[in-house]
C-alpha cells in the first residue's frame, strides 16, 4: 500500500512539474513577441530623435569641429523639426526601412563638388590661415594623410573609371549571396571612414548587403565615441557597430566582426577605401562558380596627400601577399595554368 502511495506522488509531481515547465516557455514565447516590438519601436523612436532633436545635432556637430562639410550637413538637419510626423510623432514610416533614412543623408556631389569621381584637391599651406596651417600639419603628423583635402570633399562623392570590358559584363544579381562588410578601425579619420561607409552603400545593390560591421579596435579620440554612436543611427540599422575595450589588432578584430556577419559571405576592407559602382557582383560571381575560393578584387590607390583615385588598368593588377617572413606585400598574380589563356581582361586570374 505504502508502495502505491509513493508510486502516486510521483506521478502527481512530475505532472506538477512539467505543467510548470510549459508554464514558463508559453511565458517566455508571450513575453518574447511582446518585447521584440517594443524594442524595435524604441529603435526607431531613437533615430527619430536623432533626427528631429536639435540639442542632440548639435552635440554631434560640436564634436565635428575639424569636418567642414559633415557640419554643414548636420546644420542642414536642424530645420527637420519641420518634417511631417504621425499622431504618435514617430516619422510617416517607423519601419525598419532603409530607404525611409537615406532622406537623411548628405546630398551626393555633384560635378562641380572638389574630389568629384576621383579627382584630387590640391592644398597649398602657404595661402592656409593659422589655424587651418595647425589642422594641416595635425592631419599629417597623426593621421598621415591631408585632412584638409579630406574634409572638403564630399562624403558621398562618385568614383568615375572607364573600364569597358568589365562594364559590358552583366550579373544577376539575385542570384548572388548576401554580404556582410567588416571594417576594422582604430582613431581613424571621421570624414575617411564615412566615405568609405558611404562609398560601400552608394556602389553597391541594396539588395546585397546584410550589414555594414564597424569594430572599433579601442579608439581614444573623442569623437569617435558619442558622435559616431549616434551618427549610424541615420543608417536604419544597416551599419553596426563592435567596440572592443582593449586593442586587439587587426586579425582579432577582424574575427570578432566575423562572428556578427549575418550574411553567406563575409567582405573584409580598410575602413580608408572608397569603391566604384560594380565592385561587388563579380567577386559574388567567383564566388558563386566556386565556394572554396577566396575572391580579391583590383586594389587601386587614393592618393594621400590630394585623395586622388588613382586607377590602374586591369592589366597591372596586384593582389596581396606573403614573403617566407610572413611579411605582406603587393605581388603580381601567379600565372595561368598551361592551356588557360584569358579572353579579356575581365576573365578572373
Amino acid at each position: 500500500m505504502k508502495a502505491h502511495r509513493k508510486v502516486f506522488r510521483f506521478l502527481v509531481l512530475l505532472v506538477v512539474v512539467w505543467l510548470f515547465v510549459i508554464s514558463v516557455i508559453i511565458y517566455n514565447t508571450v513575453f518574447t513577441s511582446d518585447t521584440q516590438p517594443a524594442a524595435e519601436n524604441k529603435r526607431d523612436q531613437d533615430i527619430y530623435r536623432l533626427i528631429v532633436n536639435k540639442e542632440l545635432l548639435q552635440h554631434v556637430a560640436n564634436h565635428l569641429v575639424h569636418n567642414k562639410s559633415m557640419q554643414q550637413f548636420l546644420a542642414s538637419k536642424l530645420n527637420l523639426t519641420q518634417m511631417e510626423t504621425t499622431k504618435t510623432g514617430m516619422p510617416p514610416n517607423p519601419q525598419n526601412s532603409f530607404q525611409f533614412y537615406q532622406q537623411f543623408w548628405p546630398a551626393k556631389a555633384d560635378p562641380s563638388s572638389p574630389g568629384f569621381g576621383g579627382r584630387g584637391v590640391t592644398i597649398n599651406k602657404t595661402n592656409l590661415s593659422e589655424r587651418d596651417k595647425i589642422i594641416f600639419d595635425t592631419g599629417y603628423n597623426v593621421y598621415k594623410v591631408n585632412l584638409l583635402a579630406s574634409e572638403v570633399i564630399p562624403l558621398r562623392r562618385d568614383i568615375h573609371i572607364d573600364m569597358p570590358e568589365c562594364q559590358t559584363v552583366k550579373y544577376n544579381v539575385s542570384s548572388l549571396a548576401r554580404v556582410g562588410i567588416v571594417l576594422i578601425f582604430h582613431n581613424e579619420l571621421w570624414s575617411v571612414m564615412l566615405r568609405t561607409v558611404y562609398s560601400l552603400l552608394d556602389a553597391s545593390p541594396e539588395e546585397l548587403i546584410n550589414e555594414i560591421i564597424l569594430v572599433d579596435d579601442a579608439s581614444d579620440k573623442e569623437f569617435l565615441w558619442k558622435p559616431l554612436d549616434e551618427y549610424i543611427k541615420i543608417f536604419g540599422g544597416k551599419v553596426k557597430l563592435i567596440r572592443l575595450p582593449t586593442r586587439s589588432g587587426l586579425i582579432r578584430a577582424r574575427n570578432v566582426g566575423f562572428d556578427h556577419v549575418t550574411g553567406s559571405v563575409a567582405v573584409f576592407l580598410d575602413a580608408h577605401v572608397e569603391v566604384h559602382k560594380g565592385w561587388l557582383e563579380p567577386l559574388l560571381q567567383r564566388i558563386k562558380e566556386d565556394d572554396k575560393v577566396v575572391a580579391v578584387p583590383q586594389h587601386d590607390q587614393i592618393n594621400w596627400d590630394t585623395f586622388k583615385f588613382e586607377f590602374k588598368p586591369n592589366a597591372d593588377h596586384q593582389i596581396g601577399g606573403f614573403d617566407f617572413d610572413l611579411t605582406f606585400n603587393w605581388i603580381g598574380p601567379p600565372p595561368l595554368p598551361d592551356g588557360v589563356v584569358r579572353k579579356t581582361l575581365a576573365d578572373p586570374v
